[in-house]
């Protein structure tokens, strides 16, 4: 599990039972991953117009969104060993 979840525990204690909660709630982290997923192909797939002034800006935006979803889902997978080191 991403220390980031149980850093802001003080004991031991507090930082099992805060695990465990996590843990036992697996499935609806699973769910909000698929909507992450689905908002990621959203994004992938929005048709843009290169010609339009504010282009620039809309990649910006979208490249962003993209890197956040990808944060956060690693956040979500609680098996860390399974991805990369990026969050901790």
């Amino acid at each position: 599990m991403w220390t980031k979840w149980t850093q802001h525990l003080k004991s031991e204690k507090e930082k099992i039972d805060f695990e465990r909660q996590i843990n036992s709630s697996k499935s609806v982290l699973e769910r909000i991953k698929e909507i992450l997923d689905e908002k990621e192909r959203t994004l992938q797939t929005k048709e843009r117009d290169f010609w339009t002034p504010g282009w620039p800006y809309q990649q910006a935006y979208c490249v962003g969104q993209r890197d956040l979803i990808q944060e956060i889902k690693q956040l979500l997978t609680l098996d860390h060993r399974s991805n990369s080191t990026r969050v901790e």
